[in-house]
């Protein structure tokens, strides 16, 4: 897979930038606070759907505006069309993606089709910071490598925060308004059990990413640190 070009539209400090990479490695210089970073930000939510650097998509959109646009020309061979990957990012409201021009999609329908890996100072939080951000990697690496992934969590956490909800209901409850209380605990059963059932799914679906993983990082491991040698 190789990105030909991007085209950014109102996204972070662009208003409009067109940019074509060469066929060999591309190297990005700059003065600092120029936007170097926010091209392979733009490359990293075209690939995964999210940011390593934001929690929504607001900071995202260049301020002023509704919404920005990420746009790439992709190819997997060289005498092969090029495919247009194009992502619209909303300050409010989900995102939305399209291929060549076709109908709306979900961001999860586009995640893995660009191979992408972005390696960042942020990413010794992997180590040393908190859980969060390890199992936010392993949802990054997850929708990229495996089909369903990306919708599995999107369900999840919808049903998780239908969940909180009503739980937050029978704490009012228990305080004396009980207006709700017995739709409330039918609505909690119900969704516990969607919470518990997707929670399984996605649990098994790590399992099996890190014994995917597993084989290929321990012989990078060897090599970097010539445990492999004789």
């Amino acid at each position: 897979m190789k990105i030909n070009s991007i085209i950014l539209e109102n996204f972070r400090n662009y208003k409009r930038l067109e940019l074509d990479f060469d066929d060999s490695r591309n190297i990005i210089v700059g003065e600092n606070a120029q936007g170097k970073t926010n091209i392979v930000e733009a490359l990293e939510v075209l690939a995964t759907g999210s940011s390593h650097r934001a929690t929504s998509s607001l900071p995202l959109v260049q301020r002023g505006h509704t919404q920005a646009t990420i746009r790439a020309n992709v190819s997997d061979e060289p005498d092969e069309p090029p495919t247009t990957i194009e992502a619209t990012i909303r300050a409010k409201g989900a995102n939305r993606a399209r291929i060549n021009g076709g109908p709306s999609r979900y961001m999860r329908d586009i995640a893995g089709m660009i191979p992408l890996v972005a390696f960042t100072p942020d990413d010794q939080r992997l180590v040393a910071g908190d859980p969060g951000a390890r199992r936010q990697f392993m949802n990054q690496t997850a929708s990229m490598l495996m089909r369903g992934y990306a919708d599995q969590l999107q369900r999840f956490t919808h049903v998780a925060k239908q969940r909180a909800a009503l739980l937050k209901q029978l704490g009012a409850a228990e305080r004396g308004f009980d207006t709700y209380r017995d739709t409330a605990l039918t609505g909690l059963e119900i969704w516990t059990g969607q919470y518990i059932e997707l929670g399984l799914q996605i649990t098994r679906a790590r399992i099996d990413l890190v014994e995917r993983l597993q084989r290929p990082f321990a012989d990078l491991v060897a090599r970097l640190s010539g445990a492999g040698e004789q």
